[in-house]
C-alpha cells in the first residue's frame, strides 16, 4: 500500500474546500426558470435533434476498441442511405426507415470480415474472436501488521457486504467517516465490521483512532426532515437502518459511551429513542411516528446529522430533482448515426426540460443540475442533490447495451434504483409512464449507481429508451415523441408526489 503523509485535517479540509466550490455550482445550475430555456431547446432541435439522410454507411458498434473479444457474437449497429438497400457480406440487410440497421454476428475463432455495401459505397469492417481465458484464481486478504485507519473523502460511497458474491449493499457512507481498517482486498480496503468499501472512497493512515464519547443529541425539525444533531468527538463510523414493517431505524454508531442528554422538541415524527451498548457501540432504536420517505446521516462541522424526510403535503411544497445526464464532451451512449446525430447527452437534456416545464407549472420546485450542453461532475451531481434535499431525484438517461449483447432485443423504458426507500417511487415512475406511453411494461430493477445509491429521498435512474436499438433512436429523433416523454415524466413524478 501506498503511505499517504497527509493528516486527517488536510484531507478533511480538502473535501471542505471542494464542497464549497461545488456549491457554487449548484446555485449556478438552480437558475433554470430563464429566458435562455427555449433558446436551448430550439437550438438543440436544430443543430442536434434533425436528421439528415447520411447518404454514406455510418457504422457506430463496433467502436475500435472493442474489435476483439472472446464472445462468439457481437452486434454491428450503424446508419446508412434509406433511398438504397444495405448488405453485408453480400445478404441484405433489414433497416428502419431512416436507414438504421443492426444485426448479431456470428464469429469464429480469429478474423471475422464483415464488407457493408449501399449506394455504391463500401465499408468494411474486421472483428477478431480469441480464444476464452481462463477463470483467475480468487485473491485473498492482505491484513495488516499495525493499526490502520482511514476517513472517507466523498460522499454516499459504497459499502458492500461480500463482493466476491455479488453486491450487497450496506449503509452507504458519507464524506468524513472514520473507519478502522483491516486489510486490503483487491480494490478494497476491509473495514473491522467485515466490510468491503473501494480504496480510491477512502484516504489511509497509521494509527488508532480516538476514543469516541458522544455528548448531547439534539431532535429537531430542519427543511423537512425530523433530525438528530450529535456532538461527539470523532466522526465515527455507523449503520442507519430502517424498518418498513416495524416503522422505525437503527442507528449504531462506533461509541464507548455517552455522556450527554437526548433533548426531543415538537414538531417532528420521532416518538421515542432508546439506547443500548455493547462491544464499543451504541446502538439507537428510533420510534417514527410516521414512515419517512427517505433518511441520512453525515458530517457537519464536527456533528453528525441524522434525518427522516417528512411526507410533503402539496404540490407546491415539493422539492424535485432532474438530473440530465452526461453533457458537454461527455456524449453519453452514442446511436445509430454515432456523432453525426443526436447523441444521448442531447435526449437527455430534451427530456429534462419538458419534465421541469410541467412540473413548475403545477407549482413544484425544480432544481435541474444541468440546464444546457455543460459538463457536470458525477460527484458534483450527488452532493448537489443531498443539499437540496429534493422529495424525488430523476437522473434521466438514455440506455445502451454491451456490444455482445444483441441490440435487436432489447427496447423501452427501464427505471433503477439501489435501496428499499426508492422502490416504491421507482414501480410508481415506472408504471405511471409506460402507461402513459403504453408500452410494454418491465418491472424497476435494483443496481447500484453513483446517482441512486442516496437514501435521503427516492433516487431513481430514468433509463427513457435504448440508443442501442436502432428502433428506439429512430423513435427518439421525433421531438414529438420526446413532448410526450417528458410530459410522461412529469405526471409521474406528479403522481408520486400526491399519493407517495
Amino acid at each position: 500500500m501506498n503511505k499517504k503523509t497527509l493528516k486527517p485535517i488536510v484531507a478533511l479540509f480538502l473535501a471542505l474546500v471542494m464542497s464549497i466550490a461545488t456549491l457554487t455550482m449548484k446555485v449556478s445550475a438552480a437558475d433554470t426558470d430563464d429566458d435562455n430555456t427555449a433558446e436551448i431547446l430550439e437550438t438543440l432541435v436544430r443543430e442536434q435533434l434533425t436528421y439528415e439522410n447520411p447518404q454514406d454507411i455510418i457504422i457506430t458498434q463496433p467502436d475500435m476498441i472493442y474489435r476483439t473479444t472472446s464472445r462468439e457474437r457481437m452486434s454491428i449497429m450503424g446508419a446508412c442511405d434509406f433511398n438504397y438497400p444495405l448488405y453485408i457480406n453480400g445478404r441484405e440487410v433489414k433497416t428502419t426507415q431512416r436507414g438504421f440497421f443492426a444485426v448479431y454476428a456470428n464469429l469464429k475463432i480469429g478474423e471475422n470480415e464483415f464488407v457493408l455495401t449501399n449506394n455504391e459505397k463500401e465499408e468494411t469492417i474486421v472483428i477478431t474472436r480469441t480464444e476464452a481465458q481462463t477463470t483467475p484464481q480468487r485473491p485473498v486478504i492482505v491484513r495488516y501488521d499495525k493499526p490502520m485507519y482511514g476517513v472517507v473523502n466523498r460522499i454516499c460511497v459504497t459499502q458492500e457486504a461480500k463482493p466476491v458474491d455479488g453486491v450487497i449493499l450496506l449503509t452507504p457512507l458519507n464524506t468524513g467517516t472514520t473507519v478502522r481498517l483491516l486489510g486490503e482486498y483487491n480494490d478494497y480496503y476491509v473495514l473491522a465490521g467485515g466490510t468491503y468499501v473501494y480504496q480510491a472512497a477512502i484516504d489511509a493512515f497509521e494509527g488508532e483512532i480516538p476514543k469516541n464519547e458522544i455528548k448531547d443529541i439534539q431532535v429537531g425539525f430542519r427543511d423537512g426532515f425530523s433530525e438528530l444533531e450529535i456532538e461527539m468527538n470523532v466522526n465515527a463510523f455507523y449503520s442507519l437502518d430502517y424498518d418498513e414493517k416495524e416503522n422505525k431505524a437503527t442507528l449504531t454508531i462506533d461509541a464507548q459511551e455517552q455522556s450527554g442528554t437526548i433533548t426531543m422538541s415538537s414538531g417532528t415524527i420521532i416518538n421515542k429513542i432508546t439506547r443500548s451498548t455493547r462491544n464499543g457501540k451504541i446502538r439507537y432504536n428510533i420510534e417514527l411516528k410516521e414512515p419517512p420517505t427517505g433518511h441520512y446521516a453525515e458530517f457537519i462541522d464536527g456533528k453528525m446529522f441524522v434525518g427522516f424526510k417528512h411526507r410533503v403535503k402539496g404540490l407546491s411544497n415539493a422539492k424535485v430533482v432532474i438530473d440530465a445526464g452526461h453533457g458537454g464532451t461527455d456524449p453519453g451512449a452514442l446511436g445509430a448515426l454515432r456523432d453525426k446525430g443526436a447523441m444521448e447527452k442531447d435526449f437527455n437534456l430534451y427530456v429534462s426540460h419538458k419534465a421541469r416545464e410541467y412540473l413548475e407549472g403545477r407549482g413544484v420546485s425544480v432544481l435541474m443540475l444541468r440546464s444546457d450542453d455543460s459538463v457536470v461532475a458525477l460527484g458534483d451531481r450527488t452532493i448537489a442533490i443531498m443539499d437540496f434535499k429534493p422529495d424525488i431525484s430523476v437522473s434521466v438517461h438514455t440506455n445502451s447495451m454491451p456490444v455482445t449483447s444483441d441490440y435487436r432485443v432489447s427496447r423501452g423504458l427501464r427505471v433503477y434504483y439501489t435501496f428499499d426507500t426508492s422502490k416504491k417511487a421507482a414501480q410508481t415512475i415506472n408504471d405511471r409512464v409506460t402507461r402513459f406511453l403504453r408500452w410494454k411494461q418491465f418491472e424497476p430493477i435494483r443496481d447500484n449507481f453513483a446517482v441512486t445509491r442516496l437514501t435521503a429521498c427516492p433516487a431513481l435512474l430514468f433509463e427513457m429508451s435504448f440508443m442501442s436499438s436502432p428502433q428506439d433512436y429512430e423513435w427518439l429523433l421525433n421531438t414529438d415523441n420526446l413532448d410526450r416523454m417528458g410530459e410522461a415524466l412529469g405526471r409521474a413524478i406528479e403522481r408520486y408526489l400526491l399519493e407517495g
